[in-house]
């Protein structure tokens, strides 16, 4: 290529707004026994063209870029190339000169023709599986005929003629025989790329920008290409419905979910030197993204019954959200707490080196601390008990985020409003009971957990919990708050219930096995429905009263 080209290595070609050079390797390495190449080159740095399209608005500055891309491909073009893997995750923009340098890279699958390519060539490179394809999962259409002159209103949809490309889009023939449609035509073939065109560009919702393209990509990457041909062909269902948006959300939840799953999973391994770990968790996740879109495949030609499920699955995605944050967060809770260990050292020796004043009581560590179960997004939950507190909390503030680069947030207790704070603030009980002392006088000390021990022990002050928590259930219909509820009544039975209240926890476990809740706390692998949410609501708010006639 760099012969054909006509430069060198590392020299480049300029143009009047640009410069073109290659990302050549400095050498192959193959490993026969595994099938498998490495190519070794220098680093390259710079931005690929698919971070700056992504982040790019603009539409001069991105009119800038297809441009010069429109140039750099008729240049390997009349030079007899066709780059096959064209995409702008191959292209590296250097902006540190006054004009950019355009590196592009990955020829392994190129074409070298003994002369410049036919418009014949052209075209079929054009609507391949690159290029024109490869720049449609960022760009829009108006977008793509810029840089490629794609055009698809101008393809010939009444040609009886046979698909004259040498090679074809597989996932379009997939969509063919999984429709029993083993033979078509060109024209054919035509309109359902036109189709298939609609539910791959990016889309605009609500001032936010979706990339159905990008889903497609990673669900042939992870699941294979029988569930790309599924997930297009729902895709086109979903648009046909006007329900294309929330689909690409629900898809989208269900990759993140499995993507950080997967790198959980990674970096368990990898920090797990002694422990055991169990292989391939993300297993789970991974056939609950089969599952959904094994289920919108089968409703594809049933509007009323996709429209249903759809609903189901969105469940507003407050759940889903939920779930991806179950188990990017949660998920790694074991390594997390088996190096909690490290950022405990750390902290503690920011405390102990920390010059209290006469007017601190007590300081204390809550939340995830408390529990020892700190992520690397966590805050460090702090209660600082006594008066003038201003000066400690910013020393203690600047300290931990100079140390460990985490933020702190403070309780707002203090002194004087300690008991009376937790008292009409319920939520802050598990909190309490669970904190770990850092600091304190040696009254004060004794008061916090005794402050907790009476709480647990004190039958008016649960039932205000009690009422707290129903009076909320019956005016609010919210998820996080149900599930705070019911962590509230499931830590309330561990804690305190006593053999005499045997009945009501058999009861509340019989809810939870019915209604799949318990797996949320364990595996977190299903779905709420809305219909079931409900019931769940209903039975939470039965279980609370009874507990609170328990507790006369």
């Amino acid at each position: 290529m760099s012969k054909r080209l006509g430069f060198g290595i590392n020299s480049k070609i300029k143009y009047s707004d640009f410069c073109l050079s290659l990302v050549s390797p400095l050498a192959v390495i193959a490993m026969p026994c595994f099938d498998t190449y490495y190519s070794v080159m220098l680093y390259q740095p710079g931005r690929t063209l698919e971070e700056i399209l992504l982040a790019e608005r603009d539409a001069q500055t991105r009119a800038f870029h297809f441009k010069n891309i429109r140039q750099i491909l008729e240049t390997l073009y009349n030079n007899g190339i066709i780059w096959t893997d064209m995409a702008p995750r191959n292209i590296i923009v250097d902006e540190t000169e006054d004009i950019p340098t355009y590196y592009i890279l990955d020829f392994e699958k190129s074409k070298i023709l003994s002369e410049a390519a036919t418009e014949k060539e052209r075209a079929e490179h054009l609507r391949g599986p690159v290029c024109a394809e490869e720049f449609g999962a960022i760009c829009s259409l108006d977008e793509l005929k810029q840089i490629f002159d794609f055009d698809p209103d101008k393809w010939d949809l009444s040609s009886k003629e046979s698909i004259p490309f040498e090679k074809p889009k597989r996932e379009l023939f997939a969509i063919f025989e999984g429709r029993n449609q083993h033979s078509f035509t060109f024209g054919q073939y035509n309109k359902l790329e036109q189709e298939v065109l609609k539910v791959r560009l990016p889309i605009i919702s609500s001032n936010q920008i979706f990339y159905p393209l990008h889903c497609s990509f990673k669900v042939d990457h992870y699941l294979g290409a029988d569930y790309d041909r599924k997930l297009t062909e729902v895709f086109l269902s979903a648009n046909k419905f006007n329900l294309f948006v929330p689909v690409i959300k629900i898809i989208e939840t269900l990759l993140e979910l499995l993507e950080n799953r997967i790198i959980t999973d990674e970096f368990i391994s990898l920090c797990s030197v002694k422990a055991y770990v169990p292989s391939n968790t993300h297993n789970l996740t991974t056939e609950k993204l089969k599952d959904v879109i094994d289920n919108l495949y089968n409703l594809k030609d049933n509007k009323k019954l996709f429209y249903e499920f759809i609903n189901r699955l969105d469940f507003k995605r407050l759940f889903l959200k939920n779930y991806v944050e179950y188990f990017s967060v949660f998920g790694g809770v074991d390594v997390y707490k088996k190096n909690y260990s490290a950022i405990e050292t750390e902290l503690l020796d920011v405390f102990k080196h920390l010059d209290y004043s006469d007017n601190i009581k007590t300081v204390f560590l809550s939340g995830g601390c408390g529990r020892g179960e700190i992520t690397p997004s966590s805050d460090i939950d702090v209660a600082v008990i006594g008066k003038d507190t201003d000066e400690i909390k910013k020393s203690i503030n600047d300290t931990i985020t100079s140390v460990l680069g985490m933020e702190v947030e403070y309780y707002p207790f203090s002194d004087e409003n300690f008991q009376d704070y937790i008292i009409n603030n319920p939520q802050y009980l598990i909190d309490v009971v669970n904190c770990k002392l850092i600091y304190s006088t040696k009254s004060s000390g004794s008061s916090v957990k005794s402050v907790a021990d009476t709480f647990l022990n004190n039958r008016i002050f649960l039932r205000k919990v009690i009422d707290t928590y129903l009076e909320r259930l019956k005016k609010e219909d919210d998820l996080k708050l149900l599930l705070e509820s019911i962590n509230v009544v499931l830590y309330l039975f561990k804690s305190i219930i006593g053999k005499d209240s045997y009945k009501i926890l058999d009861y509340y476990k019989n809810i939870l096995i019915s209604n799949k809740l318990y797996r949320y706390y364990h595996s977190c692998d299903f779905i709420f429905y809305p219909k079931q949410l409900e019931r769940i609501r209903g039975d939470t708010i039965i279980i609370f009263e009874n507990f609170k006639k328990h507790l006369v």
